[in-house]
């Protein structure tokens, strides 16, 4: 269901969006170039770790009715292996962004947003070399949106995390190469300069201990923790990880830094009585003019 966060009512023709309530990355919403935050894409993955699951998009427009109205919906964009999976990063010209979603873990599909024609349903289809059914998995990127996090579990104790380059250009993925196997592939997040990976062991990657990989040595550490999630890098530069039921979020202090002097604190940051759950939202880039410099 989609609420007007002023009003706190359902908008318009705002129920049963096409999502899954067990999905690591179910929605992302990104404002439409030139509408001066009235008019909204919505995607969402309705994955519920089997295939064939789909990719959909609906637009909102907050200028129809009292509190908005859905005037698109669930419009389907990629029916087959997507996973539980999704991404947005920016256009390199600026006004545009692209959707990113698997079809199965060979491959990768990014569909343009342009201020134009809106949503192209045709994607851009880029090969990943790597094998397997995506059932859980994310897909994240660096601040400069250059590379890309690879996560994907094909079942129990078998997954895989990769990393690969992304043209902001053109919406290809190339030079992918996987740096982690095993009982992984639930998520990837990068550090803020993009030197580091982080992801969990154990449990298809959502219940285990905390790892680092270090793409200039190819060094994996063992950072600790138990029953850690999914993190992601907040703008602050720190690593948020959340643990399901937890009453703390584990915090990377340094993510740039090498091995266990990243300094993770499993008990890091007090949620006030609330507890986490699997993850924490997506990053979602839109196009590039709308987002705020980071620090």
């Amino acid at each position: 269901n989609v609420y007007n966060g002023q009003t706190n009512q359902l908008v318009d023709n705002g129920s049963a969006l096409t999502g899954h309530v067990s999905t690591t990355e179910p929605s992302l919403i990104a404002p439409k170039y030139g509408s001066n935050d009235q008019v909204y894409y919505i995607l969402t993955n309705n994955t519920d770790v089997s295939s064939p699951s789909m990719i959909s998009y609906s637009v909102i427009d907050l200028t129809i009715g009292a509190n908005g109205t859905i005037t698109d919906k669930n419009v389907e964009l990629l029916s087959g292996n997507a996973g539980e999976a999704l991404d947005v990063l920016p256009h390199a010209i600026g006004k545009d962004f692209w959707v990113l979603a698997y079809d199965g873990a060979d491959t990768i599909k990014a569909f343009l947003v342009d201020d134009v024609s809106g949503v192209e349903t045709t994607p851009v289809v880029s090969s990943t070399g790597l094998t397997g059914e995506v059932r859980r998995g994310a897909i994240n990127h660096t601040y400069d949106y250059q590379k890309l996090a690879l996560g994907q579990n094909y079942g129990g104790a078998s997954g895989s995390i990769a990393v690969g380059q992304f043209d902001r250009a053109t919406g290809e993925v190339s030079a992918v190469v996987e740096i982690a196997t095993g009982d992984i592939g639930y998520h990837a997040s990068f550090s803020e300069d993009g030197s580091k990976v982080y992801f969990v062991r154990g449990t298809e990657g959502w219940s285990g201990p905390a790892y680092q990989y270090d793409l200039d040595t190819n060094t994996e550490t063992a950072l600790g923790g138990t029953g850690m999630a999914a993190a992601k890098l907040a703008p602050d530069g720190k690593l948020y990880w959340a643990g399901v039921g937890k009453s703390y979020l584990g915090v990377v202090n340094d993510p740039n830094a090498a091995g266990t002097a990243a300094d993770f604190v499993e008990d890091g940051l007090y949620l006030e009585g609330c507890l986490s759950g699997w993850g924490v939202p997506n990053q979602t880039a839109a196009y590039e003019e709308y987002i705020p410099p980071i620090d």
